[in-house]
């Protein structure tokens, strides 16, 4: 069933990005694919549903509670390894300063780091 798993987080991505797999972007879309896998215990679905959240893509503004509510749910999965806990963390850390337009440089950093290191799983 981990291979299911896995292809609830694919579609999710090829729903988030648009265009990867001849789909037009829809991140609501996304979200309920990763809504899917996150609700059977795959990291990386929640990890995504908390970034949706944090940096409100896609949504009517920042969810910080929400975004925080997902990541501590990834963290708690059985498919976290060493790098997507380090990527939660970072995450986490930066969740409060998430909400102040000023600080779109750690917004743009989070961004190249989901970007890199979590979409290629």
């Amino acid at each position: 069933h981990l291979g299911h798993r896995d292809s609830l987080v694919e579609l999710g991505h090829c729903y988030f990005e648009g265009t990867v797999c001849g789909v037009a972007r829809s991140i609501p879309q996304a979200e309920w694919w990763y809504s899917k896998a996150s609700s059977q215990g795959q990291a990386v679905g929640s990890v995504y549903l908390g970034f949706i959240h944090q940096f409100g893509v896609g949504q009517e503004g920042v969810n910080i509670e929400r975004a925080e509510r997902y990541y501590e749910l990834a963290l708690q999965s059985p498919s976290m390894d060493y790098h997507l806990h380090v990527a939660v963390r970072c995450l986490l850390y930066l969740l409060p300063y998430s909400k102040y337009t000023s600080f779109g440089l750690v917004n743009i950093a989070a961004k190249y780091f989901m970007q890199r290191v979590l979409l290629p799983v």
